[in-house]
């Protein structure tokens, strides 16, 4: 939950120019390795804006490198089938 936000804003640090996020009435802006927290005008929603430099080369297996198995998570802990067999 959120990974995709994460998984952008690591796209940015690495190929981008700028990050921002609306939402509420605050702003979060990333930009040449600075983060700010600002107060902006009230939006009902969230606004994503990414400035990027297509002209540089990025490693996708970075940028997603943390990743969590959300799948397998969920599976172990809702689905686990072990204790099943031992009523046998």
């Amino acid at each position: 939950m959120g990974f995709g936000l994460y998984s952008t804003s690591l796209l940015v640090r690495d190929a981008g120019l700028r990050f921002e996020v609306r939402s509420g009435g605050h702003a979060l802006t990333l930009q040449g390795g600075d983060e700010e927290i600002s107060e902006s005008e009230f939006w009902q929603g969230t606004i994503i804006y990414l400035q990027i430099q297509t002209n540089k080369e990025i490693n996708p297996a970075e940028v997603v490198a943390n990743r969590t198995n959300v799948a397998a998570q969920y599976n172990e802990t809702f689905l686990n089938d072990n204790e099943l067999e031992e009523l046998w």
